[in-house]
């Protein structure tokens, strides 16, 4: 037997899962109760009997329902151009420091670069979660840390103010972000 599922007339009998409990082969995988790992979707005569002579019940298992993966963030960020905020934000950042030509130009070729990327992956509604998250943050004078991880490969992210690592300065490969 399979330590993670038990095969029983075509049924799959998950420890610590979901399952339907036929009750006309209740008394063939009964056992595996002994484990205390034992869920069904409903409680048939059989299994309420079984329980009331065990220490280790069938227990129902708790319907869950499906997780929305849909952002909600206000209309007001939804409607950014984030191309335009990130050219804003690198201007912003060009006037703040010394940087030559040739270092304007290698950040701005970057800033596309992972932009390119970003918008290949479909993750442009990460960018706008993480543009709700610091206006909420810096509207509420919440400090957040510096960078770490992976994160601080990314220029974007730089640009954006999610950490204080210029990746461009220090040389990072931007590919340790994408893995």
């Amino acid at each position: 037997m399979d330590m993670n599922h038990l095969l029983v007339d075509d049924y799959v009998l998950w420890q610590d899962g979901s399952i339907s409990v036929p009750s006309d082969i209740i008394t063939q995988y009964i056992h595996v109760a002994e484990s205390g790992k034992l869920f069904t979707d409903e409680i048939t005569p059989e299994i309420a009997e079984y329980n009331l002579m065990t220490t280790t019940p069938i227990k129902v298992k708790k319907r869950v329902e499906k997780l929305s993966t849909e952002w909600i963030i206000p209309s007001n960020i939804m409607s950014i151009d984030v191309y335009e905020y990130l050219n804003d934000k690198l201007i912003e950042e060009f006037s703040l420091s010394n940087f030559t030509d040739d270092e304007m130009r290698i950040r701005m070729d970057r800033l596309d670069y992972e932009y390119s990327e970003f918008m290949t992956a479909g993750l442009t509604d990460l960018i706008y979660a993480i543009l709700y998250v610091i206006n909420r943050f810096d509207a509420t004078d919440t400090v957040w840390g510096v960078g770490r991880g992976s994160s601080t490969s990314s220029y974007l992210l730089y640009i954006l103010g999610i950490h204080d690592i210029d990746s461009v300065e220090y040389e990072l490969d931007f590919t340790e972000f994408l893995h």
